[in-house]
């Protein structure tokens, strides 16, 4: 590693710092530095690090983001908002793409439309009693989704939606801990 570029040390610290917090991606398996694969986290600390956001979001002052811009401009031009997330919403896509929260193999799009995505998103007591899996298919959609409507997982967090998901993954973890006991 002596006469390795500034870009490759770069990359070997990262696989480093990957390989030292274990995680792994759905879809395709991570190699830590001596080539071996690394395991995707287990169920409980992908739980315990979605249920981690439960105390950020239920923060009265917590703000997932803000729309900018959408001012009129000269000769009759508008100039489109955008939508600008909060650093801890940022941090919450990171986190689900990292724990394997976004399913990759999922047709998301022909799911959302389905009757199980329609029970989850329009019923509480369905969503209330969701599977680690179906956690992940609403997430999958309401992160996928937002790539394509800016601000819908903004929304999602307005209405509510989000933040039950949350809470479901926090009532998971805690009913796996005490089955553990």
């Amino acid at each position: 590693m002596d006469n390795a570029t500034p870009h490759q040390r770069r990359r070997c610290r990262a696989s480093h710092l990957s390989a030292s917090l274990n995680l792994g991606y759905a879809g395709w398996t991570m190699k830590n530095t001596d080539g071996r694969p690394m395991l995707r986290p287990n169920l409980t600390e992908r739980l315990d690090r979605l249920a981690a956001f439960l105390s950020i979001f239920e923060d009265p002052g917590f703000s997932f983001g803000l729309w900018i811009g959408g001012k009129p401009m000269p000769h009759l031009q508008l100039h489109m908002p955008s939508f600008v997330p909060s650093d801890p919403a940022e941090a919450f896509v990171r986190m689900a793409h990292d724990m394997g929260w976004v399913l990759p193999d999922l047709d998301w799009k022909s799911w959302k439309d389905g009757a199980e995505a329609g029970e989850l998103l329009n019923c509480p007591e369905t969503l209330a009693r969701a599977t680690p899996e179906q956690l992940a298919k609403l997430l999958t959609v309401l992160v996928r989704q937002d790539r394509f409507v800016e601000g819908s997982l903004a929304q999602a967090f307005d209405s509510g939606f989000l933040v039950a998901i949350v809470r479901r993954a926090d009532a998971l973890r805690h009913e796996i801990s005490t089955e553990e006991c």
